[in-house]
């Protein structure tokens, strides 16, 4: 079936983890290599041709860098924070509009 599910998941979560450890190139390069692993797999096994997993990786690799970029931005938004002041304690939750 076009595209692969497999690869499009495999190149999501890829997307995502490597998203998140930009200042660590080696879990970029660990990360997508077990992706194309599984993508590899899929056209080994003759479940795939190589089109449906390479747009699999891509269609996946789209969304999981979306999902991160989406998550960071809206990381930025919230803040919460401990209130430790003498008469009020407990925890403050604050939106940037």
């Amino acid at each position: 079936a076009f595209p692969s599910n497999h690869a499009t998941q495999a190149f999501a979560v890829a997307s995502v983890i490597a998203s998140h450890y930009d200042d660590r190139p080696w879990v970029r390069r660990v990360a997508y290599g077990i992706a194309t692993g599984v993508g590899v797999s899929r056209v080994y096994r003759d479940a795939h041709w190589t089109s449906d997993v390479i747009a699999g990786a891509a269609i996946g690799s789209l969304v999981g860098h979306t999902v991160a970029r989406t998550n960071l931005a809206e990381r930025a938004r919230w803040r919460v924070a401990p209130l430790l002041e003498r008469e009020n304690k407990g925890v403050v939750i604050s939106m940037r509009w």
